[in-house]
């Protein structure tokens, strides 16, 4: 199925634009992917960098009317990654329950939260787990090197 001159699943769709959801934007637009970002503060959406080359909606993410908008039944993908955790499992849900979205990742500082994730094909990253494993791991590494 073409939507818009597009394969189905191509798009990726971000809930929020703060500094997680700008670079992500970013980062993956940068690699040819159709990025929509969406963000109630329009504010935020100016801040994307002029090089960013996908679609921004103002509007508040968890809202299907907004996700309409952005081609939410075409996207292959959904970023949750506003700075809200009931907001980014709402959105999550939202994608992998009616929209049957295939790759839906939630950012999720506590947890204990990601239990209402589970079982419905969602990705939870917790900013916090994956820095302390990124501290044990270069630690880890230079105890490694100076040991040599």
């Amino acid at each position: 199925m073409r939507f818009f001159g597009r394969e189905k699943d191509e798009s990726v769709i971000i809930i929020g634009c703060g500094r997680l959801g700008r670079n992500l934007a970013y980062a993956i637009s940068g690699q040819g992917q159709d990025v929509t970002v969406i963000d109630r503060d329009e504010n935020a959406l100016k801040k994307l960098p002029s090089s960013y080359c996908g679609s921004v909606i103002a509007g508040d993410g968890t809202d299907t009317d907004i996700l309409e908008l952005a081609g939410i039944r075409n996207a292959g993908s959904l970023i949750a990654a506003t700075g809200d955790e009931a907001a980014n499992i709402m959105v999550a849900q939202i994608a992998s329950r009616h929209y049957q979205i295939k790759n839906v990742l939630a950012y999720i500082d506590d947890m204990s939260k990601t239990v209402s994730c589970q079982g419905m094909n969602i990705i939870t990253v917790c900013p916090t787990v994956l820095s302390v494993n990124e501290a044990q791991r270069v630690l880890f590494h230079a105890k490694e090197e100076k040991a040599v």
